[in-house]
């Protein structure tokens, strides 16, 4: 280790100081650079900023400045770094930049003294070889993005076909095939024995909200189908709601309407409504058919009653 002094530039009592340790060392090793500097009071010395990347090396890190009270009373800086070096042979260490504050206002700027060290490269054989330096690697950017364009798109065309194909087997699974009326069961009576029927309570403990609705609004539909001749297993939510505009459904309209939201919800979109509202749609499906279905005719009054 050594130390190199600077002269200052100006008339002021400060002393600048450097020091590398060890003076010869081999390529990429690590040495420590020490920055000094003794000012009396009065004065102030800011520590110098490093730049992480020189041209011959690279400052790694650099620890807190330390403060010591001289005897004589003046003051001391030291401020310690490791650095790598990268170049072979006699390696310049640069000069850093410091700041220096005095009395009256005055400041100015000095350097810290300037640094040899000795970088010494592996043999190759008893020949000192320098390492290879980085070789700059040219890319082909447009081509490069192109081909990554194209994955992605690949990868999203099938992520799609993918998502269809699920959807579509699920749909079949779930749907199933329609059950045929009988002939001679009114719509009425058909659509609450389906209503009562176990299928719903074993959708219902499952806890199966896809199958559960789906059974549910199938009852309602074919119920307004062969009630109102209203094709409604076979048209959309909204043709449904716009149909039932022109029939008399006992003020239950807004209770449809919540219906085939919640079920498209829970059917399409996988968004089950809280289970606390399944069997209370299940009940208004009942009401809405014991208060639509057709009422029964008077019966005749008997032969010798008034009329």
């Amino acid at each position: 280790m050594f130390i190199v002094l600077a002269a200052p530039a100006h008339a002021s009592p400060i002393a600048l100081g450097a020091s590398v340790s060890p003076q010869t060392a081999n390529i990429a090793s690590r040495l420590e650079y020490t920055f000094y500097a003794e000012w009396p009071d009065g004065w102030n010395v800011k520590p110098p900023r490093l730049k992480p990347e020189q041209d011959s090396f690279e400052v790694v890190s650099c620890r807190d400045p330390v403060l010591d009270q001289l005897p004589d009373g003046r003051h001391r800086m030291r401020v310690a770094c490791d650095l790598i070096l990268f170049d072979s042979g006699r390696v310049d260490l640069p000069t850093w930049p410091v700041s220096i504050a005095g009395p009256n206002g005055l400041s100015y700027d000095d350097a810290s003294p300037a640094l040899q060290v000795e970088a010494v490269a592996p043999l190759v054989g008893d020949q000192p070889r320098p390492i290879k330096p980085p070789e700059k690697v040219n890319y082909n950017w447009p081509r490069t993005l192109l081909i990554a364009g194209a994955a992605l798109a690949a990868i999203a065309a099938l992520s799609a076909l993918a998502y269809l194909i699920v959807r579509l087997v699920k749909g079949r699974k779930n749907a199933g095939p329609k059950a045929k009326p009988a002939p001679d069961e009114p719509a009425d009576v058909r659509a609450l024995r389906r209503l009562a029927d176990p299928l719903l309570d074993n959708h219902l403990f499952k806890q199966d909200a896809n199958s559960y609705y789906t059974e549910l609004t199938e009852i309602v539909r074919e119920y307004l189908e062969r009630r109102f001749t209203v094709p409604a297993l076979e048209q959309t939510s909204a043709e449904i709601l716009g149909a039932v505009e022109r029939v008399d459904l006992k003020g239950h309209q807004p209770y449809l309407r919540a219906l085939l939201m919640v079920a498209d919800l829970a059917k399409f979109a996988e968004v089950p409504p809280p289970q606390s509202q399944w069997l209370p749609d299940r009940e208004n499906a009942r009401r809405l058919v014991v208060d639509t279905r057709p009422t029964a005719p008077d019966a005749p009054p008997a032969e010798g009653t008034a009329a």
